[in-house]
């Protein structure tokens, strides 16, 4: 027989697991309490037991796919040796898993809204900034740190912006590589040797 714990460590798997699917379907404003209790099979009350709201297992559930396309840029990254190679392959499985609407829903569309500007950026910059911003730092080690944030931040906004339009237009992602293959290549022109 299962545990209190064990029950609880279901039920809030279960939540996450129905809001992650309603909201990337639906989006989070035309889903209710009610839907996500009924699609985890748990009562209203076991719901707000957990959590103290809609926004706060969006919150979580935000967080969650957020660590999932970390863990896959960095598993695509650490393919290649170059640090270049790295950054367009990190960028380019972000591009792809981004702008697909499982996870484009969440992430790009509804997160700014729910969350605020400012917690939302806060976000993107714990789970990503620092990852992109040591890639920059491997291709251009002598430029200055604040130009290696400032070149992360540009790169972070426009791959956002690529997977917002390309989860709308899915036809488009070949295009949206090269347009980040392209930004790699003219705000990271390669460094002289040391002579």
């Amino acid at each position: 027989m299962p545990t209190q714990s064990q029950r609880s460590a279901a039920t809030t798997k279960a939540l996450r697991k129905a809001a992650q699917h309603l909201f990337a379907r639906h989006g989070f404003e035309r889903v209710a309490v009610d839907d996500i209790a009924a699609s985890a099979g748990v009562t209203r009350g076991a719901f707000y037991h957990h959590y103290d709201s809609k926004e706060a297992l969006f919150e979580v559930v935000f967080h969650q796919v957020e660590t999932m396309l970390v863990d896959a840029v960095r598993a695509a990254a650490v393919t290649a040796s170059d640090p270049r190679d790295q950054l367009r392959l990190g960028m380019n499985r972000y591009l792809e898993l981004a702008s697909d609407r499982r996870h484009s829903r969440i992430v790009l569309i509804d997160a700014p809204a729910v969350l605020g500007h400012a917690r939302y950026q806060q976000a993107e910059e714990t789970h990503f900034l620092g990852l992109v911003t040591g890639s920059i730092a491997a291709i251009r080690p002598t430029a200055r740190a604040t130009e290696h944030a400032l070149t992360a931040r540009a790169l972070l906004a426009a791959v956002c912006e690529l997977a917002t339009q390309t989860a709308e237009h899915h036809a488009d992602l070949d295009t949206a590589r090269a347009v980040i293959q392209a930004f790699i290549n003219g705000a990271l022109p390669a460094e002289p040797p040391p002579s």
